[in-house]
């Protein structure tokens, strides 16, 4: 069995690279592999159960307007977004047992840290901004273009930002509670987290230098910009086979060709080759080839697979037969906590949707986005499976795409909703859990790791191996 060029992995990059390469050769046979039996990787929604006009985003869930690229895809697509509504001055934060509002930051009283006095009485937000520019004093007036070259070459106490971790730098200029608080009221530990110092840095300082922020979101989910994606290159005559995961990639053969071994959920394998690879996949769904895999014998190809650092996040939304936050002025948008949960969204009450039954009064929350240490507390809820074993056995690596929290969790996270909002929550009938730590994501995203020079990294990543044309696509190392 031969094809022109497989791909492998149909998240949002497999997707977009099985589309254009298809229109950009009609005549070729191009055939794209998902493991999972559906689309989407880490963009996953769900129509809640009793909510027919509402979605669940289990993955992704917004654009910023600064992610231009990603809005004029949709567009080009012509599917249909809607404003991702960011809420008002009650939503809420609950740090150390205090339970307060976005402008109680600016009294400096109220903020329960013990700030340095030139911190008091800045709300965290700003106080990250204050500390990027510390680190960073050029940044104010260097255009993105400028910013990302200086940072190539820019040296901070004799030492290349690519060398240091972010949390170092920006502990030289700000105390350690002030950074608490801005990590406790961001809602990710991961943010200010000692990952490459330079990518970190540019990163922040790019999105903070947007005068207006604005969210945008899909009406049918975020699923269906690669369902979109994939149906277009089905039509254009491309192969879609679901179910159906690499276990194998072997070096080329005498004529170029390169040797897949693919197997099906029911544990069928079988051989194909293809003139070119295009693997479309993170971190961890890279490392699970190892046994199996030519490019594991290429020590560059080993050491910049290490550049970037998986992030563990979970998720869970719980299904209420009423908005019960409603009676704190709560409308949309997140509050955050220090509590594990981290943060919860109001998603909306179905009857309030366009063209939805106003009688009814199901609503959505998502009850906890958590990622680093407090992901990890959740993780003692759930039974994982032995990946050695698994592995070893070449059965399917992934945990279900969602899962029904357990008695135990739903009472915990009922319990700390019930302490961040200060309010009875009533008992919930549905609700939802995945866990991207778990395989074969490895994480919900990924951070350049002290160290590694990004812009070094992504175009060996492309095609790690010279005379072999297997190329690499990506969030992991596309950023």
């Amino acid at each position: 069995e031969k094809v022109d060029i497989a791909i492998i992995g149909g998240g949002v990059a497999g997707c977009y690279a099985a589309w254009r390469l298809k229109q950009q050769r009609p005549d070729a046979s191009i055939a794209l592999f998902e493991g999972a039996g559906r689309l989407g990787g880490r963009l996953h929604t769900i129509v809640p159960e009793g909510m027919p006009n509402l979605r669940a985003e289990i993955g992704g869930m917004r654009f910023p307007s600064f992610h231009r690229f990603a809005l004029g895809l949709i567009e080009a697509l012509g599917l249909p977004t809607k404003e991702f509504k960011e809420g008002n001055a009650n939503n809420l934060y609950y740090l150390r047992g205090h339970r307060l509002r976005a402008e109680d930051f600016f009294t400096a009283e109220k903020a329960p840290s013990f700030l340095r006095d030139a911190e008091k009485g800045v709300p965290p937000v700003l106080l990250l901004k204050r500390f990027l520019e510390a680190v960073f004093p050029q940044a104010a007036a260097l255009s993105p273009a400028e910013l990302d070259q200086l940072r190539r070459t820019l040296l901070k106490a004799e030492d290349p930002l690519e060398e240091l971790g972010f949390a170092h730098q920006l502990m030289q200029v700000g105390s350690r509670e002030a950074l608490e608080l801005i990590v406790d009221a961001g809602g990710y530990y991961s943010a200010l987290g000692n990952s490459n110092a330079s990518d970190m840095l540019f990163t922040l300082l790019c999105h903070r230098r947007e005068k207006e922020v604005h969210f945008t979101t899909l009406c049918d989910g975020l699923q269906s910009l690669p369902e979109a994606m994939a149906a277009r290159f089905v039509q254009s005559g491309g192969r879609l086979e679901m179910n159906t995961r690499l276990v194998g990639l072997q070096r080329p053969d005498e004529t170029g060709r390169l040797p897949l071994k693919v197997r099906t959920d029911d544990q069928e394998s079988r051989t194909l080759s293809a003139s070119q690879v295009m693997l479309c996949m993170p971190r961890r769904g890279l490392e699970l080839l190892l046994g199996d895999c030519f490019l594991f014998e290429h020590e560059q190809f080993v050491t910049d697979l290490q550049a970037v650092a998986p992030q563990a996040a979970s998720k869970y939304f719980l299904c209420y037969r009423e908005p019960w936050w409603a009676q704190l002025g709560l409308e949309a948008g997140r509050s955050d906590t220090d509590l594990p949960m981290r943060q919860c969204y109001y998603f909306g009450t179905e009857g309030d949707q366009p063209g939805a039954d106003p009688l009814n009064r199901n609503s959505l929350l998502m009850a906890g986005y958590n990622d680093g240490r407090a992901a990890t507390f959740w993780e003692s809820f759930v039974t994982y499976p032995n990946r050695l074993l698994e592995s070893r056995l070449q059965r399917p690596h992934a945990m279900p795409d969602t899962m029904t929290p357990n008695r135990a969790m739903v009472d915990e996270m009922q319990r700390q909703l019930a302490e961040v909002h200060g309010v009875h929550v009533p008992e919930p009938y549905q609700g939802y859990f995945v866990d991207y730590g778990a395989d074969p994501h490895g994480g919900a995203w990924h951070s350049w790791q002290p160290h590694a020079r990004s812009w070094e990294v992504m175009p060996r990543m492309r095609q790690p191996v010279a005379e072999a044309a297997v190329y690499i696509c990506g969030e992991a190392y596309s950023l």
